[in-house]
């Protein structure tokens, strides 16, 4: 017989096997770009975050009260300062000038670190406030 003439299913095997790697390349070479993307992605964007407690503005501590609000805690120019945040708007809640009035306790032991701050805060514009007597 003609040694030219292939076995059909051995050519289609061979096909499929070699269809098979080339997908399975494919797809790791999407993946690998995917992966790569995201890392430069998380890289540059989340830096930011990392040097925010080296500049003139450093937060000090965040709480979230709901899930689109939030306290947070910044140290500006040595003086800190209690802020709300909403969707819409971010207000002033404190201003607390002693450096020493806020003691930023270890992460693990915040659960009622907030509430002290706005409850001495609140005392504090309270008893600044001048009472209107009868005159």
């Amino acid at each position: 017989m003609n040694s030219l003439v292939t076995d059909p299913s051995q050519t289609l095997t061979t096909d499929l096997w070699f269809t098979l790697i080339k997908s399975a390349a494919m797809l790791c070479v999407v993946l690998g770009i995917l992966l790569a993307v995201l890392f430069l992605i998380r890289r540059l964007f989340y830096q930011q975050s990392r040097n925010s407690g080296q500049g003139l503005i450093k937060m000090l501590a965040t709480y979230s009260v709901a899930p689109k609000q939030r306290l947070l805690l910044l140290d500006v120019l040595g003086e800190k300062i209690l802020v709300g945040i909403t969707p819409q708007s971010i207000h002033r809640i404190a201003t607390l000038q002693d450096a020493g009035e806020v003691e930023i306790p270890n992460p693990a032991l915040t659960s009622g670190f907030f509430k002290e701050i706005f409850q001495s805060a609140f005392k504090k514009q309270t008893q600044n406030k001048p009472t209107a007597g009868p005159s």
